[in-house]
């Protein structure tokens, strides 16, 4: 097999975001098997460049730039790791969403882009960027595939994945205690929610209020029910006040359990919500578009 030198451009694989986790996933398979990776960071990054673990041995993680996508550093962040490996063939991937590429020096350079469609048809400003002759289109979804091709584009199809030794039906926290003993919801029937708390405007895309509102209709029939949200209940990061929202809805009180804040800040372990999840009698994930 052809080694190669790979730019990984996405969330920081030490990220526990969707981005971060399939990144982690990718990369320490590309290591595993004799890949020269980097990981160009736009966000979980920040301030310093680095050596980042994958798995699969450390790899340099090179710092977001000044705008919020990184895009100002991708060119040259590429050129560096090309630099460090002269003998193999060079390219860019990315994870992430592709209309934030602004930067025309990228147009030089050889990429894949794994990337999120949650629009039908596909927004124009993401198929401007499949168009481009060196850009490698590949739909994470079946949708997305589809609308790529619908625009008249070919595009390569890879799905997103979960380790499954580590979520698996039945699992319990690392300390022992079972998903239902954590979310408390022992003698409950617990509907899940996890979503990030991220507006941005004045419709939430996570259908919160919506949601919301079904579960309350739900909870006026059934005295054993229980809604576990797994979010930052505070809009800190341009969201809302989710007990707000829970209040204005109707959903009583004592039908909510919210995950400890600072535990979600500093960060829940892998091993951990697969045991969420396995408290879970059905996950409800209803929101306005989904790119995964």
């Amino acid at each position: 097999m052809t080694k190669s030198c790979i730019s990984w451009y996405s969330n920081s694989l030490n990220q526990p975001t969707g981005y971060g986790t399939q990144s982690k996933q990718v990369i320490q398979r590309l290591v595993k098997d004799g890949h020269k990776v980097a990981m160009l960071s736009n966000y979980g990054g920040e301030g310093v460049n680095s050596l980042i673990e994958t798995g699969a041995g450390l790899i340099p993680h090179y710092s977001r730039g000044m705008n919020q996508y990184s895009t100002d550093v991708l060119p040259l962040n590429h050129a560096h790791w090309k630099a460090e490996n002269p003998d193999l063939p060079a390219f860019m991937i990315t994870l992430y969403d592709v209309w934030v590429l602004d930067n025309p020096a990228l147009d030089n350079i050889p990429i894949a882009s794994w990337v999120p469609i949650d629009h039908q048809p596909a927004p124009a400003k993401v198929m401007d960027w499949l168009k481009k002759p060196n850009v490698t289109p590949i739909a994470m979804s079946l949708f997305g595939k589809a609308m790529i091709e619908q625009a008249g584009v070919e595009s390569e199809y890879i799905p997103h994945a979960i380790d499954t030794k580590i979520f698996r039906p039945t699992a319990n926290l690392p300390e022992g205690k079972s998903g239902r003993e954590f979310v408390g919801g022992e003698d409950k029937f617990v509907v899940g929610m996890n979503f990030a708390n991220k507006a941005g405007g004045f419709i939430h895309r996570k259908a919160v209020a919506e949601n919301f509102l079904a579960f309350a209709i739900f909870a006026q029939r059934h005295d054993d029910v229980v809604l576990y949200i797994h979010s930052e209940p505070y809009g800190k990061q341009s969201g809302f006040v989710l007990p707000n929202i829970l209040e204005a809805c109707g959903v009583p009180a004592n039908k909510v359990m919210l995950i400890d804040p600072i535990a979600y800040q500093y960060g829940i372990s892998q091993e951990t919500l697969a045991a969420i999840y396995s408290a879970w009698d059905v996950g409800l994930f209803t929101s306005y578009g989904e790119g995964f």
